[in-house]
């Protein structure tokens, strides 16, 4: 049930919201869900949002990167 709360955190950090992932692409916010529960990299990933949440090298091993920084970049510019 958990297999996805890496995002959940990940998306906080970035200070995005479901509301804003679903605005961007409706059902963007299933595919990063399904995307992060079969990611291979969760142990990396939980200890840098444990100790660098602002540091950008997520991106470098994070499959969502793209779609999530594609979304930060266009918050804010769709209606609520």
């Amino acid at each position: 049930p958990d297999a996805a709360a890496l995002l959940y955190r990940r998306m906080a950090a970035l200070g995005l919201s479901r509301s804003d992932v679903e605005r961007a692409a409706l059902g963007l916010m299933r595919d990063l869900e399904r995307t992060c529960s079969c990611c291979n990299h969760k142990g990396v990933c939980e200890k840098d949002l444990a100790t660098r949440p602002e540091d950008a090298t997520w991106e470098s091993y994070c499959p969502n990167a793209i779609s999530l920084d594609s979304v930060a970049g266009t918050k804010g510019r769709f209606p609520a």
